[in-house]
């Protein structure tokens, strides 16, 4: 590191010290700013509740017996082939029906989505996300009924079992943490390190020698020092009698 770079670094240095009021304050209005939009953040914050359901696709539901390897993979088949009639039209407006439900069928049919499982491609889980507890285990219980009824009518098969029933959420979901206040001090600070370059690029004060070398770009003599003159201290005097 040469030696002008030194003397810049502590020249910068000094001119953040020298603002450091002006930086204070922006920092403090910034995270205030920030724990200001995390509240309000958090207090227009909906509580959700999630609840799930398994079902299995098993043609041979109605004749046990029958099961098979060819029966096994022929419910993986439709499990992987028909899973996106449970959000058809015909689906939704029969969840719609048997929920007797004043949301249209648009706004149940947001409120859960299913996929296979991981594990066995026979069986598919439900997954419910409301903002009533009560009517999500309802939403996820009543898949079932309304995706059997898709089923029946487009494939005529009978072949959905309720495995798992959705039970009713006690607790809601964790709330998403605002990071408001910790990106409120990153632009405080930006700002702050722009603040204080301004008013040193406007300030045209000229207060040390080297600034008057920098300025007029001439070398400098001589220095005459420069003393305050002290106060004259005025002596109060008593009149003792007399005019």
């Amino acid at each position: 590191m040469t030696e002008n770079t030194t003397i810049n670094i502590k020249e910068y240095i000094l001119m953040f010290k020298k603002r450091k009021l002006i930086i204070f304050l922006i920092m403090i209005i910034s995270l205030t700013c920030g724990f200001g939009i995390k509240f309000m953040r958090e207090k227009s914050q909906v509580l959700t509740y999630q609840t799930s359901a398994r079902i299995r696709v098993n043609t041979a539901k109605n004749n046990p017996e029958e099961l098979s390897p060819n029966i096994t993979a022929m419910n993986q088949n439709i499990s992987t082939t028909y899973i996106s009639l449970a959000k058809s039209k015909y689906t939704l407006n029969e969840m719609k029906k048997l929920l007797n439900s004043d949301l249209s069928p648009e706004a149940i049919g947001s409120k859960y989505s299913l996929s296979l499982d991981s594990d066995n491609a026979e069986f598919v889980n439900i997954n419910v996300i409301d903002t009533d507890p009560k009517r999500a285990a309802q939403i996820a219980n009543t898949v079932p009924i309304a995706f059997n009824s898709e089923l029946i009518k487009t494939i005529n098969l009978d072949c959905i079992q309720l495995i798992d029933e959705a039970p009713e959420p006690t607790s809601p979901l964790p709330m998403a943490k605002s990071s408001a206040p910790k990106k409120m001090l990153i632009v405080g600070g930006v700002i702050s390190i722009f603040v204080v370059l301004l008013l040193e690029f406007l300030n045209n004060k000229i207060v040390t020698t080297k600034d008057v070398e920098e300025y007029w770009e001439i070398p400098l003599l001589g220095v005459v020092p420069y003393e305050k003159p002290q106060k004259e201290k005025k002596l109060k005097t008593k009149e003792v009698g007399g005019n």
